[in-house]
């Protein structure tokens, strides 16, 4: 059976004896690339940098509510507003 509680430590783990150096993650705002940096956050602090692209086609108010959500995890966050390009 599948222990979520296991594979997070697991990631954390693999995560912090892999990484020594600055990390990069995309962020979609969808659950999985979402848990994803919260996950690489734990494991490696401050060389995350997470980078989220709003196109201009998100919901009402999905960026600013993905900005406040990863700022709760102290996630370097770098938004790229690209909805003119």
């Amino acid at each position: 059976m599948f222990d979520a509680p296991e594979f997070i430590e697991e990631s954390i783990q693999q995560m912090k004896a892999t990484i020594d150096d600055v990390a990069i993650i995309a962020c979609s705002g969808g659950v999985d690339s979402t848990v994803a940096a919260v996950i690489a956050n734990k494991a490696v602090g401050n060389l995350l940098h997470c980078v989220y692209v709003d196109t201009g086609f998100m919901r009402k108010n999905e960026t600013e509510e993905l900005e406040a959500l990863l700022a709760v995890h102290g996630i370097n966050l770098i938004t790229v507003k690209a909805a003119d390009r």
